[in-house]
């Protein structure tokens, strides 16, 4: 999957294509707002992110996986990553887990569905469920 707003168009990952391809972009990225807080504010920008700190650091990230390790590169609490996407996190990292964990990493590692394939079908995964999946995913990986 190419990126439509890079000149080029740059490639995009199948996590990044899939939240796209489900219709979950804007929830997902709500949510991932949510968890950081005022800390990082996360935008938007074609099929990238933008990524601003308090001090005023901005960066583009290509996506969302380079986004939930900026999130966990900072201090997370994990009991209110629960409370906000509904999915229980047990463990340390880099032995979190979640329910969903398994089903995301074969979404990483499938080849993406076609758009029409996946609005045929339910995503296997709400927002919630993929916003937690991710950030125990980028913890496990950033130690």
């Amino acid at each position: 999957m190419m990126c439509g707003a890079c000149p080029g168009g740059a490639g995009i990952s199948r996590i990044s294509g899939y939240v796209t391809l489900a219709r979950m972009r804007p929830a997902v990225g709500a949510l991932l707002q949510d968890i950081a807080g005022k800390r990082l504010v996360l935008t938007p920008f074609g099929d990238a992110w933008t990524f601003s700190t308090r001090m005023g650091k901005k960066s583009v990230l290509p996506g969302l996986e380079e986004v939930a390790a900026e999130i966990v590169s900072g201090p997370l609490d994990w009991q209110a990553v629960t409370a906000l996407t509904g999915e229980a996190v047990s463990g340390v990292a880099p032995e979190l887990a979640c329910p969903s964990a398994p089903v995301l990493e074969r979404i990483a590692t499938s080849p993406l569905p076609t758009h029409d394939s996946l609005s045929a079908t339910t995503p296997e995964l709400t927002p919630g469920q993929f916003t937690a999946a991710l950030l125990v995913r980028a913890a496990n990986a950033h130690i």
